[in-house]
């Protein structure tokens, strides 16, 4: 689709040419149509394979998933359960909190565009209807959008009044996403049926005037970071306007508000409308680059100094220091070298461990003193604060004498809690011990942090773009942290060994929230080091847009 020297649209080309692009030195790229599409098709490809296949990967279907472990739940089902039967099981407040984060970051109703399979439906049934309409075959019939609230608020309503899911019957987003997944049913029929009213009776009607699940989504875009920025090279030429899946959020492109534009001196502007699906097309078509993807400064992201400091300060207090000071300390112990342990060391550890959770073998006098952790034989964790917990519940641990069940806790550099009786219950069930996993993290874990803490240092010190990016490094750390303990869960759950009592099949571990492993109950949590992770990463991020500001203006000066 050649925009600059055709004038070339999703109108009046060819369905297949829109799904690429020819940039103003003709070179072909993949358009927002193509990319929309791929990461549609791969998503579902996914929920596909891991039924099929057992891959594990990206579980379930788009109304309640589990990625990786991680569950992710649909804000819209969430609502009707809980006006349903008064209560959410704390997997789908986990799942929910999750999905609200992510659309928060890239916009509410991309989901709409990037992720739901009726979509691509849609798109070919829009396509249909453009050339029925254009032959005088059919009318084109449109409706007041905001329609789209009372079958919103009616949803729900019939949720409330009947204590069941109504709407998930005729879901057609649901229904489609099962199909997908778990094989055809005769619901297909309705989907179908709604595709054929999308031809011939009403262009994206379904999408445009009754799912709930988008608007529920459109109702996060106003607070969303990832918009589509209006400039001022808009002539009007209303092309995007006819591409629009919502097009009512384009009133700026209209040549009646030239005059106001000019008088006022807007050079830009957000489409801060909530039924803005973020799908691209209107950057596919725009010829003069008006209309473009961008995150919004939300006006906070001043004084990078400031911010960068209070990262740095947070990464060394709760890891790098406790990490350095107790740096070989239970190597030693095991060598039974305990007369070379500093009294700096010493004293890391017995204030890092205040309040932390010990062994119950554990005698209480020996509880946040190493010394008499090491008289007593008791179990040892390492000294940094702990990121994640997982607990394991079962009928011969009682309540009444593990009242945590069996907790281990999980740190850059090491393990805690009751890490020997994890291990003898991995056993039983043909797993490896945990130390088998994660020893090149933990090997490099100190040295990794120093460096990470001197670089961002050294990138708030100068006005390099490149050195800038360093602070994507700690901005990234939750991430990374969670991808990396993802891994491992599936490498122990995957390559179990004969030589368990219990033979299971492979599993992919709960990552966040409750599961079940055999006779086992377990329950998986971040804990207070998370949390710091989380702190560390926002003001890194901060500090990073700060800098990109100042670095701009700079520039411009």
């Amino acid at each position: 689709m050649d925009k600059y020297n055709n004038r070339e649209t999703i109108k009046n080309t060819s369905f297949w040419s829109t799904f690429f692009d020819k940039s103003k030195d003709g070179k072909t790229k993949f358009s927002y149509r193509m990319k929309r599409w791929i990461l549609v098709i791969g998503i579902h490809a996914l929920f596909f394979l891991s039924f099929f296949i057992d891959l594990q990967v990206l579980e379930g279907t788009l109304s309640g998933s589990r990625f990786l472990g991680f569950h992710m739940i649909d804000p819209f089902m969430n609502l009707q359960l809980f006006l349903a039967t008064w209560h959410i099981p704390i997997n789908m407040l986990i799942g929910v909190t999750t999905i609200i984060v992510v659309y928060l970051l890239v916009g509410g109703r991309t989901y709409c565009s990037w992720v739901c399979p009726y979509g691509i439906l849609s798109e070919i049934g829009e396509k249909w209807h453009n050339t029925l309409v254009s032959k005088k075959i059919i009318k084109s019939r449109k409706f007041d959008h905001r329609v789209r609230h009372i079958f919103w608020a009616a949803f729900l309503l019939l949720s409330f009044t009947s204590g069941y899911l109504v709407f998930e019957t005729f879901n057609v987003v649901g229904i489609l996403s099962r199909m997908i997944a778990y094989g055809w049913s005769v619901a297909l029929v309705w989907v179908l049926v709604v595709f054929l009213m999308e031809v011939f009776y009403s262009r994206r009607v379904w999408c445009t005037y009754i799912c709930p699940i988008g608007t529920s989504y459109g109702y996060l875009s106003k607070a969303s970071a990832l918009r589509v920025e209006w400039n001022d090279n808009c002539d009007s030429c209303m092309v995007c306007h006819d591409v629009c899946f919502e097009n009512q959020v384009l009133e700026i492109t209209k040549s009646k508000y030239k005059k106001q534009i000019d008088e006022k001196d807007i050079k830009t502007q957000f489409i801060m409308g909530n039924d803005c699906t973020l799908c691209g097309r209107c950057v596919d078509v725009c010829h003069a680059d008006a209309l473009n993807f961008k995150f919004r400064d939300t006006g906070l992201v001043r004084y990078p100094k400031v911010f960068a400091t209070i990262a740095v300060l947070l990464l060394t207090f709760a890891f790098t220091a406790p990490m350095i000071g107790f740096h070989g300390v239970l190597n030693k112990i095991e060598q039974g070298k305990e007369s070379e342990i500093h009294d700096f060391s010493k004293t890391i550890w017995n204030f890092y461990n205040q309040g932390r959770y010990k062994s119950i073998a554990t005698p209480k006098e020996a509880h946040n003193n190493l010394d008499g952790m090491i008289d007593s034989a008791s179990e040892l964790g390492v000294a940094s604060l702990p990121i994640w917990a997982v607990s394991l519940e079962a009928p011969n641990y009682p309540e009444e004498a593990f009242p945590e069940g069996i907790p281990v806790f999980f740190h850059f550099d090491g393990y805690s809690g009751e890490v020997h009786e994890m291990n003898t219950i991995n056993h039983y069930v043909g797993m490896d011990p945990m130390w088998t996993g994660g020893i090149f993290e933990r090997e490099i874990g100190i040295y990794a942090l120093l460096l990470l803490s001197l670089g961002m240092i050294f990138a708030m010190m100068t006005r390099s773009k490149f050195l800038n990016y360093m602070m994507l490094i700690p901005t990234s750390l939750p991430i990374l942290f969670i991808a990396d303990y993802s891994f491992w869960l599936y490498h122990f759950g995957h390559n179990l060994h004969d030589w368990g009592a219990f033979k299971i099949k492979p599993f992919m571990p709960t990552v966040f929230g409750d599961g079940k492993i055999a006779q086992f109950i377990t329950h998986s949590y971040p804990t207070i080091g998370f949390y710091i992770i989380m702190a560390i990463s926002l003001f890194s991020l901060l500090a990073f847009l700060a800098k990109r500001k100042e670095i701009r203006e700079a520039d411009v000066k």
